[in-house]
């Protein structure tokens, strides 16, 4: 049998910090070298994923392991979406939404042995983008969520966050939600206008944003549709409780959660930026978001 190259590409940074542990010794040790050959590499800052799996795919791996948290997964990814090459993930980020949706096991050997076992599955992804007259901007993928509001708004306060993790985030989520306002969003969903007054709108392909915070409960990877979330800001009293239907997967009852299933969506708002896989990205005037089916071969557990 012929072996399958494979490229572990890992960020020593993330969240948990074991992706310090894929080295050569350790892959030796546990990874079915009768069915691959492998090579090592190391992020160094913000979008070095991006390189290292385009120079990975153009030395001929067919397969590419993303060593890290959700960040490190869109960013190898991105460059994967619309290939032959495989997606792997040994997720050791502090949300790993991606991860858990596909059913990754988050120790370091139980996703190792989706590795070695092989099964793929091909699954949607995201897109988002600037929308103005006569120049619209380039594509950004996503893998399992992407949105605009209060979730957008704490990515930031995230990304200066000391310390991760999950009460880390619902600490920096109390200490921001009381001065957060919402607004009004007038959007398009497969040409049917929908205007609200919206806390926050999430463009879900997966079902949580992480740490089994989910929000988007019967959203499915491979049916070709977005689930449009639309949260209306909800009385302050009722925060509490909120949080916990985030994570209990009950959010859908709380009465404060709408889902408009489409395939492309216009937003025409003055929106600014937004949350990509929990990454901050700017955005101008007007957004579009599309959906891109079955575009992303990814190894899952059998």
């Amino acid at each position: 049998m012929l072996k399958k190259k494979i490229c572990f590409i890992a960020n020593p940074i993330s969240g948990s910090r074991h992706s310090r542990n894929i080295n050569r010794s350790f892959l030796e040790s546990h990874l079915d070298t009768s069915k691959y050959d492998f090579e090592i590499m190391h992020t160094t800052h913000k979008g070095h994923g991006i390189a290292l799996a385009s120079e990975a795919i153009a030395s001929g791996f067919e397969v590419i392991a993303a060593v890290g948290g959700d960040g490190t997964v869109r960013e190898i990814g991105s460059v994967v979406i619309g290939r032959d090459t495989v997606l792997s993930i040994i997720p050791t980020g502090s949300g790993n939404g991606f991860s858990r949706d596909l059913g990754i096991p988050m120790k370091l050997q139980g996703a190792l042995d989706v590795i070695n076992a092989g099964n793929i599955r091909t699954v949607d992804t995201g897109k988002i983008r600037s929308q103005n007259p006569g120049k619209d901007g380039e594509w950004t993928p996503f893998l399992s969520n992407a949105g605009i509001g209060f979730d957008a708004y704490m990515c930031e306060r995230f990304d200066k966050l000391e310390k991760r993790g999950l009460w880390s985030y619902i600490k920096a989520i109390w200490q921001e939600y009381w001065s957060y306002e919402g607004n009004k969003y007038r959007l398009e969903i497969d040409g049917k206008e929908v205007v609200r007054d919206s806390w926050l709108i999430t463009f879900a392909n997966a079902t949580q944003y992480g740490n089994n915070a989910t929000l988007a409960p019967h959203a499915l990877l491979d049916d070709g549709l977005l689930d449009v979330c639309i949260v209306p800001k909800f009385p302050n009293w009722k925060l509490p409780m909120m949080v916990y239907r985030f994570f209990n997967k009950s959010i859908a009852r709380s009465g404060y959660l709408e889902v408009i299933r489409g395939r492309r969506i216009l937003v025409y708002k003055d929106v600014g930026y937004a949350q990509v896989d929990g990454d901050y990205v700017l955005l101008s005037k007007n957004i579009e978001v599309g959906i891109s089916p079955l575009s992303l071969k990814v190894m899952v557990p059998k």
